[in-house]
């Protein structure tokens, strides 16, 4: 008996499968789940370098049930799944095997938020598996992230003298922008607390930029501390990364 080895690999010659033994020494056997419609080859040869002998190969396909897939995802965002098929954005339909699961990821694009799924998904996590038994449609929620403070020092949040002010950067790249109006001259200081890693700058009037700092509070928090004149100055406060995101509050006393 001829001792073979056998690849299935697929029309640009990839490999796809391999095996020696698999149906009883010496013959290989390689089943393959699902391949998508194509052109496909065996290739046999002798399991070690020199060897020769008759064979005979035998092959088999058996079609599979496939189910369609439709996703509709509201203004704001993106749907992709793993495997892969879906990407939408521009496409949004895949049929997928009877016996598949598929994973599907959510992503918010810049300035909105993923909220949660209806259909054939429920929930708010950003993923959803669905097994592919039956035809699936899903539709993937989004609305416009709010924001808690102005993002300019033209539509910042006023902010009263000596006491403190809750913040949350709620997406990357979030500023929130505070205004404050000294009715005299005096040391300006303006601090950060909690866990989030908080990067600040300071700004007169006519949107200069005056000085900035990044931990010299607590726990990686800002503090800056500025002789100024009187008059109306603002604070911006970011996360120091540029994909940051974390509740804050921020402290504003004149000295």
């Amino acid at each position: 008996m001829t001792d073979v080895y056998g690849y299935v690999k697929n029309g640009a010659e990839a490999t796809l499968a391999a095996n020696d033994d698999g149906a009883g020494w010496p013959n290989f056997l390689m089943e393959l789940p699902y391949l998508p419609a194509g052109t496909y080859y065996v290739q046999v040869r002798y399991w070690s370098g020199g060897g020769t002998g008759p064979y005979n190969l035998a092959t088999q396909c058996t079609p599979i049930a496939r189910n369609l897939l439709s996703v509709t995802p509201t203004t704001g965002g993106t749907v992709t799944s793993s495997p892969a098929g879906i990407s939408c954005g521009s496409q949004c339909t895949a049929a997928y095997p009877a016996t598949q699961t598929v994973t599907l990821t959510a992503i918010p694009t810049s300035g909105s938020v993923f909220t949660g799924w209806s259909g054939s998904c429920g929930g708010t996590s950003p993923t959803c598996s669905l097994p592919m038994s039956a035809g699936r449609s899903v539709t993937a929620l989004f609305v416009p992230a709010s924001d808690d403070h102005g993002d300019t020092c033209e539509t910042a949040t006023p902010f009263p003298l000596n006491s403190y002010l809750a913040g949350h950067l709620e997406r990357a790249g979030d500023h929130d922008w505070f205004r404050v109006s000294l009715p005299r001259a005096g040391s300006l200081y303006a601090v950060t607390g909690g866990t989030t890693d908080t990067w600040g700058d300071l700004y007169d009037g006519a949107n200069t930029w005056l000085t900035s700092d990044d931990d010299s509070g607590p726990d990686y928090n800002f503090l800056i501390a500025r002789s100024l004149a009187a008059g109306t100055h603002c604070i911006r406060v970011r996360h120091w990364s540029t994909g940051g995101t974390g509740s804050y509050w921020l402290q504003v006393n004149l000295y």
